[in-house]
């Protein structure tokens, strides 16, 4: 008998989506529009084996569908789907038993592999890195499953007609996250290339624009070498927008997808530079929460730190309006112990930690906690070790493992105590490396 699947979600377009993509023999799948629909179709049909629940719905919501069935139900497992801005809400849910989360937008093949390993079954919906499947040939790709009432993707030929602020021009499309689109721009005023990250709508209605825009502001204060630049920011059809310089280059997850593990000297001194950006927003009191590869910019030899202040804006702006989300705005696999827990207690020492994540990333070619559920990463960070580096990379210097490790104990006064401090371990270990 194939596994039975409820999908659950208050939105008819995205429970058929859903329908479509896992109604394909190998689950069994029924649909509520509601939580107190899911509870009486379990009631009449029996408990399913997993469920599938948004997050937000009206009347009892996703937290209070899981609370039900643990109750009722304990051996159905649940899978939350949430936006991004609530996230803080989902490790909530994880620590109350959830089997795993997805962020929307999200694509379909990730979703099979998420439902695949929640229910314990090998991995059979997506590619490598969780991408969907090559469709069959003459067949359209499926789109990916968005929040209720979000514009379909613009392609770059339909760009030339949308200037933002009456100043930049959008060229073409870069980037794509669960929070956010990058395009390529050009400012008319200054006649120069730049880029403008522009915030999904539905994030943007959920935290309030313009307390995410005052908020942002933050970032404008900060003015560093290896900090990118807040060039100017705005509200583009209730949707708010950063304006930052455009880099001729990669990021640093490009390049270790491009490499694999980075030589330790190169390694120490990308390490060096963000750690130098870090000091110098954490002594204005700015940290930035979501230090990953991917918010790391490289250019030759230059090195910047994208993105500040955009996490402490999603996770202020929004504290007054979503519940339980806490301090736990950020990537899971870079989180600190603390950002897990969601007590709202975060300080500097959590980017120490995160830059700590990307150090042993980049100079061992693999996640610390890679190759786990969202669920296992997050209760990691708050009960394991990672593997000793020198355990996978046995030619590393013992200094710089120790400079990694300590970066990444789980009480933060075990920690190095600021960013200057550890960004001058990094200098040693490549002026070192340098021979």
């Amino acid at each position: 008998m194939p596994p039975q699947l409820l999908v659950v979600d208050d939105d008819a377009a995205i429970r058929r989506t859903l329908v479509d993509a896992l109604d394909t023999g190998v689950f069994e799948v029924r649909v509520a529009e509601s939580a107190e629909d899911a509870i009486s179709a379990i009631d009449s049909g029996g408990a399913p084996d997993l469920v599938l629940t948004d997050l937000r719905m009206k009347g009892l919501d996703g937290l209070d569908l899981l609370r039900l069935l643990r109750e009722r139900t304990p051996r159905t497992r649940v899978v939350i789907m949430t936006a991004y801005h609530d996230v803080g809400t989902a490790v909530t849910a994880i620590r109350e038993g959830a089997a795993d989360f997805l962020c929307k937008p999200f694509d379909l093949g990730t979703l099979r592999d998420v439902v695949d390993r929640a229910l314990g079954r090998p991995g059979t919906g997506g590619g490598p890195n969780g991408a969907a499947p090559d469709p069959p040939p003459g067949a359209s790709p499926p789109a990916p499953v968005r929040q209720a009432g979000e514009a379909a993707r613009e392609t770059p030929d339909t760009l030339d007609a949308h200037t933002l602020a009456g100043r930049y021009r959008l060229e073409a499309e870069v980037g794509r996250g669960a929070m956010a689109t990058v395009y390529r721009a050009l400012d008319t005023k200054h006649d120069r290339p730049v880029a403008v990250k522009v915030l999904r709508k539905e994030v943007a209605v959920s935290i309030g624009t313009s307390r995410f825009l005052r908020e942002i502001q933050i970032a404008a204060r900060l003015h560093h070498p290896h900090i990118l630049t807040l060039i100017d920011s705005g509200n583009w059809d209730g949707a708010p927008f950063f304006v930052m310089p455009l880099v001729d280059g990669s990021s640093l997850r490009e390049r270790l997808e491009a490499d694999g593990r980075i030589p330790a000297g190169a390694a120490a001194g990308i390490l060096r530079d963000v750690a130098g950006a870090l000091a110098a927003a954490h002594e204005l009191g700015v940290v930035h929460r979501d230090v990953k590869p991917e918010n790391v910019l490289l250019s030759g030899p230059h090195v910047w730190v994208a993105d500040f202040g955009v996490a402490r804006a999603l996770d202020d702006a929004a504290g007054a309006r979503a519940t339980s989300i806490g301090s736990a705005i950020g990537t899971p696999e870079y989180m600190a112990p603390e950002q897990c827990a969601a007590t709202g207690d975060v300080d500097h020492r959590a980017d120490i930690y995160a830059l700590g994540m990307v150090a042993y990333e980049i100079l061992s070619g693999r996640s610390a906690f890679s190759g786990r559920s969202a669920r296992a990463i997050l209760a990691a960070h708050l009960t394991s070790r990672p593997e000793p580096l020198r355990d996978l990379v046995p030619s590393l210097d013992p200094g710089l493992e120790e400079t990694v490790m300590t970066g990444l104990a789980k009480e933060r006064d075990d920690r190095w105590p600021d960013a200057g401090t550890l960004g001058a371990r990094f200098a040693k270990h490549a002026i070192e490396e340098a021979g």
